[in-house]
């Protein structure tokens, strides 16, 4: 892994003395028109932004155009799926670290390191850490976007008229205690909100992972059983947002979330999303660690990339590709436009020149990843082949639970077994 590493940094060395500058394909070669199609999920800031650092790439390269291909998150893993068995999907495509390892063992995402090879990409001034994010057997498949953190995003404006603070690093215990404050005071419903992100977050808590290296479920019945005690707990109280609201606040987008609407006081996030959350919200929002529990340890808390660029495999332009990932992670003019908005940058370079320019909600969250990383452990592996069907497995079993449909015990039961049931017909 070490040797594949320092060789794929050394062909960055020599793609960016060979490149210059971060588009390398305006040469009097290449000027055969192209269309390049790229897939991404995300927001209105995020599409807004997107287009706008497209349109200047055709700009610089006027051969080049873009037929982009966007929608919110729980679309575009549908049409993803859909696409990929017949080869269809977009030259380029975003890719989270959850699915990264289910396309890339069907054979769908593109070698990137024989794009380094070939002088076409570059990796200048990008961490080993940030790096293997995205890399399989040596080989780079993804090449991260920005880098964030899990969080819970609050409502300070509401815990302030209630009289109630809440710990950086607060518990679900916390939780417990601080929502019925919050309600009876603002009439905000708290989210509990455990899906497969925090039971991922909570099983590194105890010493474990959601997903083991056999590629089986990782986490146990104890810690599940601790899971759905708390669950349990916020269900039957007043304070926690009805099932049926949620769902219909959850389909609404950022814009027309519980927390921009004001039915919730906090919401699970990820570091980055508190720029469009606080632009959606007209209230003081702010973050503090994932909710964990009472009796586990600081290293639940880790580093995540925000999401990915990959080639697909089937892509016939890779080069072309290749050079428009270059230019959306290396140049200061792309990022005058993106800023943080999916998360800290990946090159450093680029980094230090955005931070400045950058509001006070996006330096927030410069700061708030940097303490997180002086406690943060090393991310989990990419989850394995089925990942996305065992989270599907658990939603609709939590969702019975939560409509009392099943007891806890049995609930946890079904889920150990299910998720097995997935995984090993997805890993045999």
């Amino acid at each position: 892994m070490k040797k594949s590493m320092l060789k794929i940094l050394s062909l960055a060395l020599v793609a960016a003395l060979l490149g210059g500058c971060v588009s390398a394909l305006a040469t009097e070669d290449a000027k055969e028109p192209v269309v390049i199609r790229i897939a991404w999920w995300g927001n209105q800031v995020r599409n807004e932004r997107t287009a706008a650092v497209l349109d200047l790439y055709t700009q610089l390269n006027p051969h080049v155009t873009f037929q982009t291909e966007f929608t919110d998150w729980a679309g575009y893993w549908p049409k993803l799926q859909a696409e990929a068995p017949n080869g269809n999907m977009a030259d380029i495509i975003q890719m989270d670290y959850q699915y990264i390892a289910e396309y890339q063992k069907n054979n769908q995402l593109a070698d990137l390191s024989a794009l380094v090879d070939g002088g076409f990409l570059s990796l200048e001034n990008i961490a080993e850490g940030v790096l293997s994010s995205g890399m399989f057997d040596g080989k780079l498949y993804g090449l991260a976007c920005g880098f964030n953190a899990p969080s819970v995003i609050v409502n300070q404006e509401m815990l302030d008229a209630a009289g109630v603070e809440v710990a950086f690093a607060p518990t679900y215990q916390d939780f417990l205690k601080i929502a019925p404050v919050v309600f009876e005071k603002t009439g905000a419903y708290g989210i509990h909100g455990i899906g497969t992100d925090q039971l991922l977050f909570i099983a590194r808590g105890y010493g474990e992972r959601l997903y083991n290296d056999e590629n089986r479920l990782g986490i146990s019945r104890e810690t599940l059983l601790k899971v759905f005690d708390v669950i349990e707990a916020a269900r039957d109280s007043d304070f926690q947002i009805p099932p049926d609201l949620e769902t219909e606040k959850a389909a609404a987008g950022i814009e027309g979330s519980a927390i921009a609407t004001h039915v919730a006081w906090n919401t699970n996030a990820w570091t980055n999303q508190i720029v469009t959350h606080q632009n959606a919200n007209d209230q003081k929002l702010s973050m503090v660690l994932q909710w964990g529990m009472d009796d586990f340890t600081a290293e639940a808390n880790y580093l995540k990339p925000s999401m990915l660029w990959s080639i697909t495999e089937a892509s016939t332009q890779k080069e072309v590709a290749a050079d428009v990932l270059n230019f959306m992670t290396h140049s200061e003019e792309a990022f005058d436009i993106f800023l943080a908005e999916r998360g800290i940058p990946s090159s450093s370079v680029i980094a230090d020149h955005i931070k400045p320019t950058l509001s006070a909600v996006e330096q927030e969250v410069f700061d708030f990843v940097a303490k997180i990383t002086d406690i943060a452990a090393p991310i989990d592996p990419p989850q394995p082949a089925g990942a996305a069907e065992v989270g599907a497995a658990y939603s609709r079993i939590l969702e019975e639970f939560t409509h009392k449909l099943i007891e806890k015990e049995a609930a946890v039961d079904q889920f150990i077994a299910e998720a097995n049931e997935i995984l090993e017909r997805a890993n045999p």
